[in-house]
């Protein structure tokens, strides 16, 4: 009896052993070699390689190339990775891979057959606060979903595109985004960590990847980026009175590409300089009527001023119509150009979609386009 609880024992104590959860530093260790540091533009994120549907490659999310060219990775050896000439991208979620040339002797992670279940344990290694560092955080999963995980790992603006792995050294997601509550003191969610920062990942199985070049994908963030200029000069005009001079350079460096947005801008500047300078001949014209029936007792010349008035009231509502047609120019054009692109993903077709119906909101109808009677 005493050998069998003895023996018994040992086999206890091994599985025990065998089952502890690797520390943070072992795992990193361990993984190190296939963390890189990527540079996109002026800007700074993390990756990793791994094998991609029997294929070796660099992942990360999609908005951390965003930044603009060049992009590069380095991996914490310091080895700089030759990377392709093709881009993919998750069809659905902000998730990127992109081909390496020349993969012998490289180190590469491996995809989790898993499904990821609340409580497990979870390791996230990456440039924590682009502080051009890889750093260990863990932590646990929170919430499981379709296509993303909630976690408590404590990971920071740097962290896009950083691992999130498992104790056996597998990866399943990818560190995407940080969401905090609109309203901090909503009563609903008071007392709850619902009112708290929350941290997600993107899930990498099951994934359709589109495939691109640079320069198609960065052609299409160009155009984002010039919506969304255009998009803030659009408040700057609804938020003028007519009597501001808008004075427009079409020539401006705001605009990286679509040089029909300073098109637009320019001519709307020069109709509305229009219109203020007649609504200004009008008023002037009604002072000068005010003026000379005051001391004009029998209103000699106010048939003149009556029709002098009404024909400029006429110039004025001809400018006013010339600058309603041209702001609804404003939108119906930056909408066609958007829905005629064959964007790359059904996700940046949505974004498309959302800057439309964005540029809807801001139509310029203002109190001072009206057409008087």
């Amino acid at each position: 009896m005493y050998k069998f609880t003895l023996g018994l024992s040992i086999v206890l104590f091994h599985c025990i052993i065998s089952t502890a959860q690797p520390t943070a530093n072992d795992l990193f260790n361990q993984v190190s070699p296939s963390l890189a540091i990527i540079t996109a533009g002026t800007s700074t994120g993390s990756g990793f390689i791994c094998d991609i549907s029997g294929k070796i490659r660099l992942v990360t999310n999609e908005h951390v190339l965003r930044n603009g060219r060049p992009i590069s990775a380095t991996l914490i050896s310091g080895q700089k990775l030759r990377l392709g000439s093709t881009i993919h991208l998750a069809d659905d979620l902000d998730l990127a891979i992109i081909d390496i040339i020349e993969t012998n002797d490289i180190s590469y992670l491996t995809l989790s057959s898993k499904q990821p279940q609340i409580g497990e344990h979870i390791y996230v290694f990456g440039n924590s606060d682009g502080g051009g560092v890889a750093t260990s955080l863990e932590g646990g999963i929170i919430g499981v979903g379709p296509d993303r995980v909630e976690i408590d790992a404590a990971f920071v603006l740097g962290n896009s595109g950083s691992p999130i792995m498992l104790s056996d050294g597998t990866v399943f997601a990818v560190a995407t985004y940080i969401q905090r509550s609109s309203d901090p003191k909503d009563w609903v969610k008071k007392g709850t960590r619902f009112n708290d920062t929350r941290r997600f990942g993107l899930l990498l199985s099951n994934r359709t990847w589109i495939p691109t070049t640079p320069k198609e994908y960065f052609s299409q963030i160009t155009m984002f980026e010039d919506v969304m200029t255009y998009a803030y000069e659009l408040l700057e005009i609804g938020n003028r009175d007519i009597k501001d001079k808008y004075i427009y350079d079409k020539n401006s460096y705001k605009y990286i590409k679509y040089k029909g947005f300073c098109q637009l801008i320019d001519e709307y500047s020069k109709r509305i300089s229009q219109l203020a300078y007649d609504i200004d001949q009008v008023d002037k014209y009604k002072r000068v009527e005010q003026r000379v029936a005051s001391i004009d007792e029998n209103n000699a010349m106010g048939s003149y001023y009556d029709y002098k008035i009404k024909e400029l009231e006429n110039i004025r509502n001809t400018s006013a119509r010339k600058l309603q047609m041209h702001s609804a120019k404003m939108i119906h054009m930056p909408t066609k150009w958007l829905n005629e692109i064959r964007w790359i993903t059904k996700r940046f077709r949505d974004e498309a979609d959302n800057w439309v119906v964005a540029l809807g909101v801001l139509g310029l109808e203002k109190e001072w386009i009206q057409i008087s009677d």
